[in-house]
């Protein structure tokens, strides 16, 4: 019984995650970089390079799932 309802719960946790997880990472990726940034670790031309690249992710995302016209970029892999 409390394996069936821990599965329950992954799946319901897939399904709020579901087309969020590239934007979720893109975003992370941003706030690391501005956050490295500010705090000195970072020269301010990485800091540009990882942002393009994280919204050069969101923006491939995109323009993928609008061509195929799919719910979600996973198809069970």
């Amino acid at each position: 019984m409390p394996r069936q309802r821990n599965q329950k719960g992954e799946q319901k946790r897939h399904d709020m995650l579901e087309g969020k997880k590239t934007y979720m990472t893109a975003a992370g990726g941003i706030l690391a970089a501005v956050g490295a940034y500010f705090s000195g670790d970072m020269e301010l031309g990485m800091m540009i390079n990882l942002v393009i690249t994280s919204l050069l992710a969101v923006f491939l995302r995109k323009g993928v799932k609008s061509d195929t016209g799919a719910k979600s970029g996973n198809n069970g892999s």
